[in-house]
């Protein structure tokens, strides 16, 4: 059998795994709301201003999970606001992203996310306003401990946000699954 036909031979099994994989775990199926808040640090340049500084970030997110591998979250983000002799920069955004889960045992998930975030930057760079606005790339890893049969769910993560700066929130969260 050549490759072509080997890998046609393997097709059913892999739409059973995938079906499989799809629709399992409806106990942790459903919506959640939460918080989160931790350090946002910015890194780059900014119209030729190095910028390098952390703030308090801190974000409401809400989100569907379809089963215990796969969900969707949304999130309001305040990134805070950073300043130095040249530069004052305060980032806002609306993020949106796809959440894949690994659980590790009954009661811990590993979780990698992947989406996109609206933003807005108030600028005040060399003395003047340079207020800017873009749609670009966000991502992040985590980890979420789930408490009180599965209510609660206590998640420390990392998550990068691209705007003109990048921008890195490492936050502590709790959330209610319903």
């Amino acid at each position: 059998m050549n490759a072509q036909g080997l890998a046609l031979a393997k097709l059913p099994r892999l739409l059973v795994w995938l079906v499989l994989i799809l629709t399992t775990g409806p106990a942790v199926a459903g919506a959640y709301i939460g918080l989160g808040a931790g350090s946002a640090d910015y890194d780059g340049n900014l119209f030729h201003v190095d910028v390098d500084d952390d703030d308090l970030g801190w974000k409401i997110f809400g989100g569907y999970r379809f089963n215990r591998f796969l969900g969707l979250e949304a999130a309001w983000l305040d990134l805070g606001e950073v300043s130095g002799r040249n530069y004052k920069v305060e980032t806002t955004g609306f993020s949106f992203q796809g959440v894949a889960s690994l659980p590790m045992g009954p009661v811990f998930s590993a979780f990698a996310k992947l989406g996109a975030i609206a933003w807005k930057q108030d600028n005040r760079v060399i003395g003047q306003n340079r207020d800017r606005s873009g749609t670009d790339v966000s991502w992040g890893f985590g980890g979420q401990l789930r408490l009180f049969d599965n209510r609660l769910g206590i998640r420390l993560e990392w998550e990068r946000f691209e705007s003109d700066l990048s921008v890195d929130l490492i936050s502590l969260g709790a959330s209610y699954h319903f």
